[in-house]
């Protein structure tokens, strides 16, 4: 069976996600979630609808031991439900069905605050699946949201956020979505998982938002670093990557968060001989202060080429 997982920051979002992902797919089975261990299994084909009280694995071994592998799938989670250990997990075990696809559907209108409030649930989801999947599902409030301006910011930060993903509007109730399954994007574990763990992302600058990524190869000054650090953060939706600190020689540091509250984790040691030291933390922010990473920069001794920004979309 071809898969497409849907995540979602929402019920309303997942709906309409799942509605433009049935659609394009010419979907055979369609998955909603009810809750966290109740779904509804609509066969397109016959119009037969099932209701099962269950864990999402188990809909998907029932559906792998049923459905023959030309037939398509669309799985929608339960909110904020990634999709991430599903997708690993079908790839291993169950061998008559092909991950062809994750999205995640959201509502642009919302994303900002969600990521800024780090108290919510929604932001680790959001930073994680917004880097796993490779299709985004634009959800839209049908009964009040913000101004045209904050969905367009919303949208602008996803493409920065997520710029590998493609990006899909999901049509309102009265309409039909165009095209096919060729505007979906294309799911790789490999490439999926190491987006994530690799937490960076790349240089993209969309007009309102930009990832930068400071990268440096010798230990920075731990006092100068966290001095630095507030000012670095203040105008940043997200932060993350990893340091090399003169403190921790041997250790590697996580670092994440946003403007309001950031991270800093010690990982364990650095490999001994399959790995290198080096500092990479990347700022993702609107009107980001390049100017005091340059004068960071010269204060770790590291070369100011390793400020790009690259790969305006």
């Amino acid at each position: 069976m071809k898969l497409i997982l849907l995540s979602a920051s929402d019920q309303l979002a997942s709906h309409q996600g799942l509605r433009a992902a049935a659609e394009l797919t010419r979907a055979d089975v369609v998955v909603r979630a009810i809750g966290n261990d109740h779904f509804e299994i609509l066969d397109t084909r016959t119009g037969v609808m099932q209701r099962t009280e269950s864990s999402v694995w188990n809909v998907l071994v029932e559906l792998n031991a049923r459905e023959p592998q030309s037939s398509n799938g669309v799985i929608a989670l339960p909110t904020l439900t990634s999709s991430s250990s599903l997708a690993a997990r079908v790839d291993a075990e169950l061998s008559n069905s092909t991950v062809m696809t994750c999205g995640i559907a959201v509502d642009p209108n919302w994303i900002e605050d969600q990521l800024w409030d780090t108290t919510d649930e929604q932001h680790q989801f959001l930073n994680t699946e917004l880097d796993f999947v490779d299709t985004v599902f634009l959800a839209s409030s049908e009964i009040w949201s913000p101004s045209g301006t904050a969905r367009e910011r919303g949208i602008d930060l996803i493409s920065t956020l997520s710029p590998h993903a493609r990006r899909i509007t999901c049509p309102s109730q009265q309409r039909r979505i165009c095209g096919n399954a060729s505007r979906l994007g294309s799911h790789n574990l490999g490439d999926a998982l190491h987006r994530v763990s690799a937490a960076l992302g790349e240089n993209v600058h969309t007009g309102r938002f930009q990832t930068v990524v400071l990268h440096h190869e010798l230990p920075l000054p731990s006092e100068q670093f966290y001095r630095y650090l507030p000012e670095l953060a203040a105008g940043s939706v997200r932060i993350r990557g990893q340091l090399w600190l003169d403190s921790h020689l041997t250790d590697r540091l996580h670092v994440q968060g946003c403007g309001p509250q950031v991270w800093v984790e010690n990982r364990g040691p650095w490999h001994p001989v399959e790995e290198l030291a080096y500092t990479e933390v990347s700022f993702t922010g609107e009107n980001l202060d390049t100017g005091l990473l340059e004068r960071f920069l010269p204060s770790t001794h590291a070369p100011i080429s390793h400020i790009t920004e690259e790969g305006t979309l």
